[in-house]
């Protein structure tokens, strides 16, 4: 049997939570087909891995280079720390959804964080499509961002989504959802997705619940906040569509665990009840995901809510 690669005599960490053992793996393509002990087979490749661990690639859950991709589809700055698969869409932004009048205004939103995009598409299934032609060596996890919903419907305005801008932003939250988007994220700190109400949130995740969609929420604030922006994400929890509660048992407060860090130097009371909302969102069922930054929080929960 011939492979395209062989890794030799690697410690190997296969991420199921089992101790490290010697063995070997090969790969066929972009597959792994053998992992053992002194694999028999011939291969075009091999690498000797003694003394250095071989794992699966790392995902990062929440990244923003979406914004890169296209100027720098080989990722290496991700590559060379391990990962294999970004999370992106995060924190309401998205390249798409875009509409002829909002091409200028979401030029202007990534060249806010450092980015420039050459807006060739309108529909998320357009943005998709050039992406997979782009051919990031990563894999991409793609979510669709609540600002690019509101640019592309309501332009940047400060004011409450109307029913008809409500419907338009659910057809493109569909359509997002078709053409391969995991799920929606909001912002809710970042202008446009700061002037939503959680009733317009509400509606657009019944939209995504349907085709099993996941949540993302950068929550609505920090500090003096932050245990109404919790209350708020709970709230999707208690919507009475059932199929939202299914969808959303997945939720991801990540930026909880930032808040609470600011929290505890200004408010401090305060932040040992938002700490019992979080502890809450795991008793539902929902899972909270902490950045490193957040070990703060991380030491203040009860030890089986957090993954």
């Amino acid at each position: 049997m011939t492979w395209s690669l062989l890794i030799r005599n690697g410690s190997l960490i296969d991420g199921t939570g089992a101790p490290a053992r010697r063995a070997d793996v090969a790969v066929e393509g972009d597959r792994v087909v053998a992992v053992g002990s002194g694999l028999r087979g011939e291969a075009r490749r091999v690498i000797d891995a003694g003394g250095h661990v071989v794992a699966p690639g790392f995902i990062d859950a929440h990244a923003h280079s979406d914004l890169f991709y296209f100027d720098c589809p080989a990722a290496e700055s991700k590559l060379r720390q391990g990962c294999t698969t970004e999370v992106v869409g995060m924190c309401s932004f998205s390249p798409a959804p875009v509409s002829p009048a909002s091409r200028d205004a979401v030029r202007a939103w990534a060249g806010g964080i450092g980015a420039r995009l050459d807006i060739r598409w309108e529909t998320f299934g357009e943005y998709l499509d050039l992406l997979r032609a782009a051919t990031p060596s990563v894999n991409v996890v793609h979510f669709v961002g609540h600002g690019a919903l509101r640019l592309a419907t309501i332009g940047p305005e400060n004011r409450p989504a109307g029913p008809d801008d409500l419907k338009a932003m659910e057809r493109l939250v569909a359509e997002a959802m078709e053409a391969g988007a995991f799920g929606l994220s909001t912002g809710l700190v970042y202008p446009p997705s700061a002037y939503s109400t959680t009733e317009e949130l509400i509606a657009l995740a019944r939209s995504m619940a349907r085709r099993d969609g996941l949540y993302f929420s950068h929550i609505r604030g920090e500090a003096a906040m932050l245990e109404d922006s919790i209350v708020e994400a709970i709230a999707f929890h208690h919507c009475p569509a059932k199929s939202l509660n299914k969808a959303f048992s997945p939720l991801t407060a990540v930026h909880a665990a930032n808040a609470l860090v600011h929290a505890q130097r200004p408010h401090v009371g305060q932040s040992t009840k938002a700490e019992e909302d979080v502890n809450y969102l795991g008793e539902l069922g929902l899972q909270e995901h902490f950045a490193a930054w957040g070990s703060a929080m991380r030491n203040s929960l009860q030890p089986e809510l957090i993954n």
